[in-house]
């Protein structure tokens, strides 16, 4: 295939998008797939990067494009390299043999026919640029493809966050990490762990998100364009995370990090939406948006009800209202702040949340607790066990809310016996 100079000229006859990498033996992943990777969503990842990356006075910028699929991202960053005169080597990493074009490879392009999560470099690179593979795993296909299910524990449960923990291994100190790639990591217990990973290796990470679902043909899944930004040597600062939803301006993010006693307080949190802030981000169409919370929707019963007419046209909140941790990953508990009865017979009003079908967040009259993946009857007995304590410590009070100071200290004394 005759690869033209000009960026926009260029057409990819064997687009393709890995989304499976080989640990043991090439016929373990035969039927991952593959999907199709559209090269203008190509040409807008190389932007993304362009735009925040600072380039240094590099005699030679090292780039290695991990899962190379047929080779397009490093090639289309390479070419704008070119187009600012400034002098690269490339590497592709692809286990599949014969996607990258022939014509391509030259003294400036090379191969490595390698398994990735096998790969031993013999020198870091400044800029990995990958499209990872993504897959949920389970302990079973975890152990099927090699890993131990507490790597992949560790790492978000599914592929696309191993590629993101070995494209770090891969770049040097100071150096840029940028993938396309699910950005569901960022809120909830199980993502905790990978969070960790790159905010101790990341000095400065940057997200930039589509709130479109389809980008790939056939998949609809949520995606983010990534970079982040490798720690130099003695750099102890505070990771700074920036998020945005496609040309929205970017908003600093708070992340949370894997929960322990200490930081149990941390996944305590009133409902982060003001719902009369959002007026037109608010919507009655559950399709496509995020069903928003109200202390209201949580019945006497400790059910659920999102079908109370009062909150009928504002039910739910588009994407772009909300930054990812403003959503609740289930199992959580929500709890409605406004106490019923009077001192000394006050009645709260909770329910346990464990459906993961839908995407929730909650408005400011509501306190959320999230948990971690437990069997249904142990969640229960937290609840239980939580409301009970909030209502001895809130028995006395005159006041109507309940404190989420006070929710916060007493799940992290509950939480101890189930790490």
């Amino acid at each position: 295939m005759e690869l033209k100079e000009s960026v926009k000229d260029i057409t990819f006859n064997n687009s393709i998008k890995e989304t499976s990498v080989s640990i043991t033996v090439n016929s373990i992943w035969d039927n991952i797939g593959v999907f199709q990777t559209p090269n203008s969503l190509a040409q807008s990842f190389v932007e993304f990067i362009l735009k925040i990356s600072r380039f240094e006075n590099k005699s030679e910028i090292q780039i290695l494009d991990l899962f190379a699929g047929d080779g397009r991202l490093g090639f289309l960053f390479s070419k704008k390299l070119e187009a600012l005169n400034l002098n690269y080597k490339i590497s592709y990493l692809e286990i599949r043999k014969n996607t990258i074009p022939a014509k391509q490879l030259n003294g400036k392009h090379v191969l490595i026919n390698q398994n990735v999560f096998h790969f031993k470099q013999t020198e870091d690179f400044d800029y990995v640029i990958s499209n990872p593979p993504y897959l949920i795993l389970n302990a079973n296909k975890a152990q099927q493809l090699g890993f131990t299910w507490e790597e992949a524990k560790c790492n978000s449960r599914n592929l696309y966050g191993l590629g993101i923990r070995k494209g770090l291994e891969l770049c040097k100190p100071g150096g840029y990490l940028a993938v396309i790639a699910p950005f569901g990591y960022l809120r909830g217990i199980n993502g905790a762990e990978l969070r960790q990973i790159i905010d101790k290796q990341c000095d400065k990470i940057w997200i930039r998100a589509n709130t479109e679902r389809n980008l790939f043909k056939g998949v609809n899944q949520d995606i983010a364009f990534q970079l982040l930004r490798k720690r130099i040597v003695n750099n102890n600062r505070k990771a700074k995370w920036e998020f945005a939803y496609n040309g929205e301006d970017y908003k600093i993010i708070n992340i949370t990090l894997p929960l322990t006693h200490s930081n149990a307080c941390r996944f305590v949190r009133v409902g982060p939406i003001v719902w009369n802030r959002k007026k037109e981000l608010l919507s009655e169409q559950t399709e496509g948006n995020i069903s928003l919370i109200y202390g209201g929707n949580i019945t006497h019963q400790g059910t659920l009800n999102l079908s109370v007419r009062k909150y009928q046209n504002k039910q739910n909140i588009k994407p772009k209202g909300t930054v990812p941790t403003d959503l609740l990953t289930s199992p959580f508990i929500a709890i409605r702040r406004t106490v019923r009865g009077k001192p000394g017979s006050w009645k709260i009003d909770s329910v346990l949340v464990n459906d993961k079908t839908i995407n929730y967040t909650a408005e400011n009259h509501v306190i959320t607790v999230e948990l971690p993946k437990l069997p249904l009857d142990q969640l229960k007995h937290i609840q239980h066990k939580l409301v009970n304590k909030v209502l001895d410590h809130h028995f006395y009070s005159g006041s109507p809310n309940i404190s989420t100071k006070t929710v916060s200290k007493l799940f992290s004394e509950i939480i101890i016996e189930y790490l």
